[in-house]
């Protein structure tokens, strides 16, 4: 998700209504909501099996190898 930018910052970029497309917005956003699930379940498997997964923040969680492969 893009940081918010300030009405009063010249990085901001006023886009009338009519040429917003609506279908990318949504695309968008659904894309933004499956990828914090997707965040969140990663984050859940690796506390339960302590898998080595790269989360957002680049901290890492180590595991035993019996524990990926199922022994």
């Amino acid at each position: 998700m893009k940081p918010r930018v300030s009405i009063l910052s010249p990085d901001f970029k006023y886009v009338p209504a009519v040429c917003t497309d609506v279908r990318r917005t949504f695309a968008r956003i659904r894309r933004e909501q499956r990828e914090q699930v997707e965040h969140a379940r990663r984050q859940q498997l690796a506390g339960a099996t302590g898998a080595s997964i790269r989360t957002g923040c680049g901290e890492r969680r180590v595991v035993k190898l019996e524990a990926i492969r199922g022994y």
